[in-house]
């Protein structure tokens, strides 16, 4: 289930943290959009949404903040009209950008100071992004840099070449060079006979990189990036994300980007990705597991969490504790029953070493109370719950005289397991399976919904 992101209430800092907020208002398909970011974050946030959700077009609103109007150089005739606007709210410090009837596009009459201005970066997709524009750069450099390269100038920038290597997984990039001409840098392999191979020569996926690291490392402190995973195959993609997780910490940069490589998204950790979704013309985005993305962008039903118990009057009892004092759970979760507590301890230990249900993090089981001091219970990830089973009790409350209902079985002499019993109420008619549950948390509301706790912790839901 997906998580709202909630703006709240807007005060411009959040402790001593820039916040930068946009609004969009009738631009293109989009009646509203608003989306707030920390500038002062480190580390990384994915945005990812079916097609036509409105991401590449708060990317272009973004883009707009350090260059100006794009959204007329980079879109079709007619995203704009005369109810069009654009605010961005830098901490307390608000611009508009409203339409101009005689230019027919949006303008402000207060232009964002170039100190602003310099803390955002933004790369769009071809054809617009910087990088392809970069190429006419290097290429009127060609000249400097092949005399840089005779004379033995440029150096490895160690930091740019471990990346790459971590990301392809080779060492082949150990070599590449940094050129700095008029205070640019370039990239390139020196080769044999004096020849030399710039990084405009790489793959399309090679040099995306490349720009992508010096847009991270250039000074500014925010860089959105629309369409991550365009030019990587999916092996480069499973390993990317830690890499700028990484790279981002230690410059200090908050990396937003989109994608749609499911590769890339299961790598993703807690808070680090959005799910955008258009209803009508209403934009939202809100916080999203893997699996919950997986399933509504691309039909698959997958779990991020599963819990192993006993048998299934127990995986019921747990289903029901869940929807009672853990909803709504921010994890997609299965309960799966395995049979005796030996088995299931057993089926943990061994997933934590074949991880075929998922991470060992992410996997427990549940046992009956009766088998907390048992050997097979002391393991990691394993609980009990607050009572000897769901049947014992049942049978205990029956034997205290708890259940009035039940006086034309007072006769009859019942195993102390309790199931018996419980299979007895049911046939009956004084409980229904749920209606046991329920006056099972009634009678042990307090340790029940301490348990509860660990099962919300578990699920990332709250605790209600």
């Amino acid at each position: 289930m997906a998580r709202p992101w909630s703006i709240g209430s807007f005060t411009g800092r959040s402790g001593d943290h820039m916040q930068l907020r946009v609004t969009l208002t009738k631009i293109q398909h989009i009646a509203n959009l608003q989306w707030s970011v920390d500038l002062d974050r480190r580390g990384i946030t994915a945005i990812v949404g079916r097609n036509g959700c409105g991401k590449t077009t708060l990317a272009k609103a973004l883009l707009t903040i350090p260059l100006g109007d794009t959204l007329a150089s980079t879109s079709s005739e007619g995203i704009v009209g005369p109810d069009s606007w654009i605010r961005y709210e830098f901490g307390e410090q608000v611009f508009e950008l409203r339409f101009d009837t005689d230019l027919e596009t949006l303008s402000s009459r207060k232009p964002i100071p170039r100190h602003l201005k310099a803390m955002v970066g933004v790369e769009l997709p071809v054809p617009h992004g910087d990088r392809f524009k970069a190429f006419q750069a290097i290429v009127e450099h060609d000249h400097d840099l092949r005399t840089a390269l005779a004379i033995g100038r440029g150096a490895p920038r160690q930091e740019l070449n471990d990346f790459l290597n971590r990301v392809y997984r080779t060492d082949r990039f150990t070599d590449l060079l940094e050129v700095r001409i008029r205070h640019r840098s370039f990239y390139c392999f020196r080769r044999p006979q004096e020849r030399y191979l710039r990084e405009d020569h790489l793959s399309s996926g090679e040099y995306f990189l490349i720009s992508v690291y010096r847009r991270i490392v250039s000074g500014v402190k925010f860089l959105f990036i629309d369409e991550i995973d365009i030019s990587l195959d999916a092996d480069a993609q499973a390993r990317l994300t830690g890499e700028l997780r990484s790279l981002c910490e230690r410059q200090g940069v908050h990396l937003v980007f989109t994608t749609h490589s499911l590769a890339l998204m299961s790598t993703l950790e807690l808070g680090e990705m959005l799910y955008m979704e258009r209803e009508a013309s209403e934009v939202t985005l809100r916080q999203a597991s893997y699996n919950y993305v997986r399933t509504l962008m691309f039909g698959f039903r997958g779990w991020d969490k599963h819990i192993l118990t006993e048998d299934e009057v127990l995986e019921d009892f747990l289903r029901y504790l869940i929807e009672r004092y853990c909803t709504p759970t921010f994890y997609q979760y299965q309960v799966i029953h395995i049979g005796g507590a030996v088995q299931v301890a057993s089926l943990l230990d061994r997933n934590s070493r074949e991880h075929f249900f998922g991470p060992e993090k992410d996997v427990i089981c549940v046992l009956d109370g009766d088998q907390a001091k048992q050997p097979h219970a002391g393991g990691r990830n394993i609980l009990c719950i607050p009572l000897d089973s769901v049947e014992k009790a049942l049978y205990a409350a029956f034997m205290a005289g708890a259940i009035p209902a039940a006086y034309c079985l007072n006769r009859r002499k019942f195993h102390p397991n309790g199931k018996e019993l419980f299979n007895e109420l049911l046939r009956i008619g004084v409980f229904k399976r749920r209606q046991v549950f329920e006056f099972l948390c009634s009678r042990h509301e307090k340790g029940l919904s301490s348990f509860a706790m660990q099962l919300s912790e578990f699920l990332g839901g709250k605790l209600s």
